[in-house]
């Protein structure tokens, strides 16, 4: 039996797309696709691929032109540029590849039907899914609503005793070969994701005798034992500038749009921490929807009873809902 929490599933299916983009930064409002690639397999074969560069809508101006900077002109002779040397050191995309790539809503356009009414397989794909939602939504004006398998949440339970689960970790413990001059490239890396998705199956089948057993790891008495104080970074730098870094967030009832344990991972990639109680440290309480279920007294469980009791008493904590949690750090989804 498959596990599940809204769009987010723990499961192996035979018949799925592996997605995988690049971007210019993290935040799918303030920040552009610049590559989108796709591997759709039918019983462990792939029958399809997609990929393509995406040109961004606009560039950036440079305060202080560089010299050695692989810069683009406007028509009146003015140096602008897409991505960033840090994009380009890190993808190859340079800014004359993606000037000469189609627009993103051409590429969206592509790609949607592509993966029209498929399960996602991708690693911490609730990026991906999150900036191609809202891209789908503003661009083509749809819905870009999938189940989706996240490998990162079945490593993270098969690779328990390990400290990182990015996926350069994940391919170091399966083992698996790379050439790592073509990674953050969005098509080798839906084929590093493919490999580590078949790896991890036989792994758990291996060490459980059967995917149910395995899925039935995810349920919520298991989750009751989770302790987010154990997070750590996935990001290989956090911006220090961003709302929550050296914040403590805490979270009650149950999110509309992602796996409690997804937001708050996304909490640790910015800087911040979460805790399981609100205490005197506790800077953010974000509000699920239980928190308004007419089964709780007064409407409002005890960790919001106690944050405004805090706030009362002048303590540095905001309450919020979950929609404005994500404006907060630039997420729409």
């Amino acid at each position: 039996m498959t596990k599940s929490k809204k769009n987010s599933i723990i499961d192996f299916p035979n018949e799925f797309v592996v997605v995988d983009i690049e971007t210019t930064g993290l935040s799918p409002v303030y920040d552009s696709i610049i590559e989108v690639s796709a591997l759709k397999v039918k019983n462990n074969q792939i029958v399809d691929s997609f990929t393509s560069l995406a040109k961004p809508s606009g560039g950036f101006m440079p305060l202080f032109p560089s010299e050695d900077r692989d810069y683009l002109y406007d028509n009146d002779g003015r140096p602008f540029y897409y991505v960033s040397e840090f994009i380009t050191n890190l993808t190859g995309i340079t800014n004359e590849m993606l000037n000469n790539a189609p627009d993103l809503k051409s590429v969206l356009n592509d790609f949607f039907p592509f993966v029209a009414d498929s399960i996602i397989v991708g690693h911490n794909v609730s990026f991906d899914i999150n900036f191609l939602k809202a891209n789908i939504s503003e661009l083509l004006n749809e819905n870009f609503d999938c189940n989706y398998v996240d490998t990162m949440r079945i490593a993270r339970k098969l690779f328990k005793d390990k400290k990182h689960h990015r996926l350069i970790d994940i391919v170091d413990y399966l083992e698996i070969q790379v050439d790592e001059s073509k990674t953050h490239r969005s098509l080798y890396d839906c084929e590093i994701t493919l490999n580590c998705y078949d790896s991890m199956k036989n792994l758990a089948l291996e060490s459980y005798e059967t995917i149910n057993a395995f899925t039935d790891l995810f349920s919520k008495i298991n989750y009751l034992n989770y302790d987010p104080r154990s997070l750590v970074s996935e990001s290989e730098s956090i911006d220090e500038t961003n709302p929550l870094f050296n914040k403590e967030c805490i979270f009650t009832g149950t999110l509309d749009k992602l796996v409690r344990k997804d937001a708050q991972q996304m909490v640790v990639n910015l800087g911040g921490s979460c805790g399981k109680s609100v205490t005197q440290k506790t800077n953010y309480l974000i509000l699920g929807n239980n928190d308004y279920c007419k089964s709780i007294k007064d409407g409002k469980s005890n960790k919001h009873k106690k944050a405004e009791e805090l706030k009362i008493k002048g303590f540095d904590i905001e309450i919020m809902t979950e929609d404005v949690f994500y404006n907060l750090i630039g997420l729409e989804i």
